[in-house]
């Protein structure tokens, strides 16, 4: 195998961190942005239930609001806060509790992936307003 010389080092580090912050700065950018998920009551046919998630920043946490709508009127809103993690790709970690949003700044999409004390677990996708 050849050896690289510096400048070809240097190129290579240059590349690796212009695609790493830009991945970083979509990920950021996708934050701003609310996220909804529609779909059908189990319970009662024809019912329709959406659930809409929009991230602020709140200093250097994020406060995440969640809001469930039945047939369009507000039944539940909660508001949580998270930290940004940034080690792999775009994510909030719940503070003090079992959720995790995973940024998918390509797809236009947040997947929220949470967990309880009786490991039952749930994995919903949102989509981009």
């Amino acid at each position: 195998m050849k050896k690289l010389g510096f400048l070809e080092k240097a190129r290579m580090i240059v590349k690796v961190a212009l695609r790493y912050s830009s991945q970083h700065c979509a990920s950021l950018a996708a934050l701003d942005r609310p996220y909804r998920r529609t779909w059908d009551d189990p319970n009662k046919e024809g019912r329709l239930i959406s659930s809409s998630i929009s991230i602020t920043p709140c200093g250097s946490l994020y406060k995440v609001y969640e809001a469930t709508y039945h047939d369009g009127q507000l039944v539940n809103e909660e508001t949580r806060l998270a930290t940004y993690g940034w080690h792999s790709n775009g994510h909030l970690i719940e503070i003090a509790g079992t959720r995790y949003w995973i940024i998918d700044s390509l797809g236009e999409s947040l997947y929220v992936d949470d967990y309880n004390d009786e490991d039952l677990r749930s994995f919903d996708v949102y989509v981009r307003m």
